[in-house]
């Protein structure tokens, strides 16, 4: 085609990556001529592009942080009302993160109010044409953001196989073109933990009337996990539980686990914040000074936009998954967290029967008694056992070559054989250890946005100072008192005497916090030890009896 005299024919459309193609090859020094005869366009076509330089990589990267589906997309579908598009699609996203049906009606009911907000607040310039959600602008919206809206009601959006496909090509390429080293690229993800829960059909959970004040709500924690995709480097998990922080916790600095507080134990947009800036961002940048950084996460409703994430540290590039497909790509679904959970109930049943009850109502104190203190040690110790293979392994659908062939997967039957040494208790199967190990995938680990919350996020419409900014500011807080359990009177001779004591030692521990992660496991494996040979003696004394 001679670039000089185009005739006219039927337009030709190209994709936003070809766009990108032809402007780096521009750059590159290659001629106008020479690309419109490579592309089959005139040369004015090739000038527009030029142009709209700006415009076409800033759609580009929106697409790639979004959606990582922008090598496919053809033409730039930015909506009039921008501010208004960014509101209703975050709203979208957060309801079907948290399993709500979306109809297009609703959707389109949605656009309406929060339109009508925008402009009450002189966020919408005046004389512009009345926005309507019609139709058309209900087909555009999942056309500009490619998705498909939930017809009934009651459906629940299941994982998508060719969305998480999309993004593993995207991601793939995404690390290949700008050179990142694998060391360097993050994944983090909430989980909600029951932290001082025993299986359904153990006398605890049965008796209702025996733990009337052991309320589901408030023994749920939710618990932020972060490691590169190598396995060598773990951030320290921040808890979010809703006792108050031990003032114990404030002044130390090698418990390598922070800790705030919050009314429902839930993540939000501010604790959040606080954990990029003061948990995430600095562990690395201690580690990796200048570093350019990927951090993966997921379209949580806490999660903030990926520009103001950007603006705080700009060699740390933030990537959202698409939607919907957490569950099957997100590497700490792929293993890791399903083993700190083992890690941390194995820990917790430990716990329990090195104090040794002898009965119902015995257990039934120690579980009720259970403190921050003592769950932060155990959940400590839980993330600290987790090996470098599993963390690179839960890399496996995103970076396949990471994958290590010594990986060993942890194993139910330690929990199952300590679970069924608890007084009182009745024997399980190992079916229903499981069922008590998968009934926490669901809990929730975050309150949705508000409508208030998503226009004062993405329109600076002012709120008043919400009380979880306050929490954060509060929480230095009488702690709670640990029972001492040390009996001074006794001799260091028998393995039941042993158990005691150094159970004594690790509650102590965690009032002072002096040992290292090493120190602190070795004392737990001498523990586990006093307590194995204490449970081998009652079995061989119940096979005599």
């Amino acid at each position: 085609m001679d670039p000089l005299s185009c005739v006219k024919e039927k337009r030709k459309m190209l994709t936003i990556q070809q766009k990108i193609d032809i402007l780096e090859k521009l750059e590159q020094g290659r001629k106008n001529r020479e690309l419109c005869k490579e592309y089959g366009l005139c040369s004015s076509t090739i000038s527009t592009i030029l142009r709209n330089k700006d415009k076409i990589f800033q759609y580009f990267n929106e697409l790639q942080n979004t959606h990582g589906n922008a090598r496919k997309k053809k033409i730039i579908t930015a909506p009039d009302l921008e501010i208004l598009d960014k509101i209703v699609y975050a709203w979208y996203c957060e309801k079907l993160t948290i399993g709500e049906p979306i109809s297009g009606v609703l959707l389109r009911e949605k656009a309406l109010f929060f339109y009508q907000q925008l402009k009450d607040n002189g966020k919408i310039v005046e004389g512009s044409l009345e926005f309507k959600a019609s139709n058309g602008w209900l087909r555009n919206f999942k056309d500009r953001h490619e998705f498909r809206i939930l017809q009934l009601k009651g459906e629940k959006p299941s994982a998508k196989h060719e969305g998480s496909d999309s993004f593993i090509t995207f991601f793939k390429e995404f690390l290949q073109d700008n050179e990142y080293e694998y060391e360097n690229v993050y994944n983090a993800q909430e989980t909600g933990l029951q932290y001082r829960s025993l299986p359904n059909r153990t006398f605890v959970s049965a008796n209702e009337e025996e733990v009337a004040e052991h309320k589901p709500l408030t023994d749920r924690l939710t618990v932020m996990l972060c490691a590169n995709a190598i396995g060598s480097h773990k951030i320290p998990p921040l808890i979010i539980g809703t006792s108050k922080k031990p003032r114990c916790l404030e002044k130390e600095k090698t418990l390598h686990v922070d800790y705030i507080d919050q009314e429902n134990a839930w993540m939000t947009t501010d604790i959040f914040l606080y954990w990029f800036r003061e948990i995430f961002l600095k562990n690395v940048r201690k580690l990796k000074p200048h570093a350019r950084i990927v951090l993966l996460l997921d379209n949580a409703p806490a999660h903030s936009p990926t520009e103001p994430l950007n603006s705080i540290d700009h060699k740390c590039e933030i990537i959202y998954l698409s939607p919907n497909v957490s569950s099957l790509i997100q590497p700490m679904n792929q293993g890791v967290i399903s083993a700190v959970k083992l890690h941390y109930k194995t820990g917790f049943l430990r716990e329990l029967l090195a104090g040794q009850h002898d009965n119902k109502a015995s257990v039934i104190k120690f579980v009720k008694k259970f403190s921050v203190l003592e769950y932060i040690g155990i959940l400590r110790n839980a993330w600290s056992s987790i090996t470098t293979s599993v963390l690179s392994n839960s890399w496996k659908k995103l970076i396949p070559s990471l994958v290590s062939s010594t990986s060993v997967i942890p194993s139910n039957e330690e929990l199952l054989r300590l679970v069924n040494q608890v007084p009182g208790g009745n024997s399980l199967s190992a079916n229903e250890v499981s069922d008590w190990l998968s009934q926490e995938r669901n809990l929730p680990v975050f309150e949705g946005s508000s409508d208030q919350q998503l226009l004062h996020l993405y329109a600076s419409i002012q709120l008043p100072v919400s009380d979880i900014e306050e929490s954060l500011d509060s929480n230095v807080e009488e702690a709670e008192e640990l029972e001492e359990s040390a009996d001074e009177s006794v001799c260091l001779s028998t393995p039941d005497v042993i158990l005691k004591e150094t159970q004594s030692i690790i509650n102590w521990t965690r009032r002072t916090m002096h040992l290292t992660d090493e120190e602190n496991l070795a004392l737990i494996k001498v523990r586990d030890q006093a307590l194995d040979m204490v449970l081998a003696g009652k079995v061989i004394k119940e096979e005599v009896e």
